[in-house]
């Protein structure tokens, strides 16, 4: 079958099933797939748990900066 013993229990467990994205992701933008989009997450996800919080961090203080707050 070309697949692993945990991917049929997770099936099984409803472990298939896409989560649910807050509120304020769920709308889907154009720029969600543009190069500069596709290497953030890619290098997002090569962090640690401790350098995701701080990427997060400083891309909200970006946005408050750009608005001027």
């Amino acid at each position: 079958l070309n697949t692993s013993v945990a991917s049929i229990y997770a099936c099984t467990e409803g472990g298939n099933q896409p989560p649910v994205p807050p509120e304020e992701l769920r709308e889907t933008d154009e720029a969600d797939y543009t190069n500069e989009a596709i290497l953030l997450r890619r290098y997002f996800r090569t962090l640690s748990p401790a350098n995701k919080r701080l990427a997060v961090d400083f891309i909200k203080l970006l946005n408050r900066t750009q608005r001027g707050e």
